[in-house]
């Protein structure tokens, strides 16, 4: 698969824009594009797919390590990837340059073009893009103006030409019509995702006449497909829930599931019960949006709560440890933890963290580590005791969390199991005991 990553100085810079129309172009000339998001974003990685039409993916090195993001692109291996970036270009753990886009690229010997985005500025853009362009060993083969008009693009290109070696590969314009929807909310309605969709199409066919196109292909490289070897597949079944409400889900994660688990995705939301299965997997989503819809669903709640007592296993993470707590915000949830989730007016924990297990739980014998991401406004208050040590990982800040309970266990981390095979077959060997098989 040829791939090119697109990055900037930083964040608000039109990276999400001008990606999903770039996707959407080469789309429509017919190529068989996949998009790949740097970091542990959940947001734009749907953008990305609906762009493409194909399912989303996620590339991060804390997360998965060089391997694992090698192993998320044979899963989802195209003709063509885009590679969105995340924040700056620079920008990775603490203070450093590690895991950062830059840092991607580099891993995976990828070229990379520039947005940015001119906000209040002419020649001044000079020294900032050599800065950039000496401190990025050559990587950055190209830039494109976003979020710019034709008239200012021209004097733009003109400068650029006359002072840096850099191509000059075109310009995004501002397209009213298309803006990426409040992250609260969300493309959560069809029509809304249909009306997104056309937008996004009408952007392409004007971007095809102010980029170029045939440029950024030839600056495309090669990433072979890794052999991937077949997931031993365990006989066991998993449900996971999925729907408006729990929609964090890492793409890969799902198809790296799929080759050891026969899966059956219900909604928390709209389904009356929870599917025969063997576990259940409750991931992170926006809960505490939905968190009065979720209380209404008596007859789910009640399922499984009884799944939990009648010595279910169950994996909760993040707003999956909201749902399944006594109360959420006020409202009633699962109960199958003893505590309450308050919802606070600031990040909680947010940012990349390792994890160290105290006890033997469903992910692992006490001792296992694994990296993992925070990201939540809310907060648990109960009577368990934690068995996780969870390290910043980018200061010395530690603290306790993750919750046993029964044959369950429950936790704010988000976990990408492409980087962590071994927590999946962990899980397989823990439903095994539980059976003894």
């Amino acid at each position: 698969m040829k791939l090119i990553q697109l990055a900037a100085p930083g964040s608000n810079s039109g990276k999400t824009i001008t990606t999903i129309v770039l996707s959407r172009l080469l789309n429509e000339k017919g190529y068989d594009v996949r998009g790949f998001k740097c970091g542990p974003d959940f947001i734009d990685s749907k953008f990305l797919s609906i762009a493409t039409g194909n399912a989303r993916s996620n590339l991060d090195l804390h997360l998965m390590s060089e391997e694992g993001m090698r192993k998320a692109i044979s899963l989802n291996y195209g003709e063509m990837g885009i590679v969105e970036g995340a924040m700056g270009y620079f920008d990775g753990i603490g203070r450093g340059t590690k895991a950062s886009a830059f840092d991607i690229a580099k891993s995976l010997d990828i070229n990379t073009i520039l947005v940015y985005r001119p906000q209040g500025e002419m020649f001044s853009i000079i020294p900032k893009l050599k800065g950039i362009l000496d401190y990025s060993e050559g990587r950055i083969k190209g830039i494109i103006f976003s979020m710019t008009r034709k008239m200012m693009y021209h004097q733009l290109k003109q400068m650029v030409e006359e002072n840096l070696e850099l191509e000059v590969l075109g310009h995004i314009e501002q397209f009213e019509n298309l803006q990426i929807p409040n992250e609260e909310l969300g493309l959560i309605e069809p029509v809304m995702v249909e009306e997104f969709s056309k937008n996004l199409t009408d952007a392409a066919i004007i971007t095809e006449e102010t980029i170029n196109l045939d440029r950024i292909i030839e600056l495309m490289n090669e990433v072979k497909k890794e052999e991937l070897p077949d997931g031993q597949f365990s006989g066991f079944k998993m449900g996971i829930a999925k729907d408006m409400a729990f929609s964090f889900h890492y793409g890969e994660n799902e198809k790296l599931l799929e080759k050891y688990f026969e899966i059956e995705y219900f909604s928390p939301l709209y389904d009356k019960k929870v599917p025969e299965v063997d576990i259940i997997y409750i991931p992170g989503g926006k809960v505490e949006n939905f968190k009065y819809n979720l209380s209404r669903n008596t007859s789910m709640l009640e399922s499984i709560k009884e799944f939990h007592e009648n010595k279910g296993i169950i994996y909760g993470e993040s707003g999956g440890l909201s749902y399944l707590s006594k109360e959420l915000g006020g409202a009633k949830m699962c109960g199958v933890l003893n505590g309450v989730v308050h919802i606070g007016n600031r990040l909680q924990n947010f940012g990349y963290v390792n994890v160290e297990l105290s006890q033997d739980c469903i992910l692992g014998k006490a001792g296992t580590k694994y990296p993992a991401h925070e990201y939540h406004y809310t907060y648990y208050e109960g009577l368990e005791e934690p068995i996780s040590r969870v390290k910043k990982a980018s200061l010395t800040k530690e603290w306790q969390c993750g919750y046993k309970l029964g044959n369950s266990y429950f936790s704010f981390q988000h976990i990408n199991f492409c980087g962590n095979e071994n927590i999946i077959e962990n899980i397989i060997s823990f439903i095994k005991e539980k059976k003894c098989i």
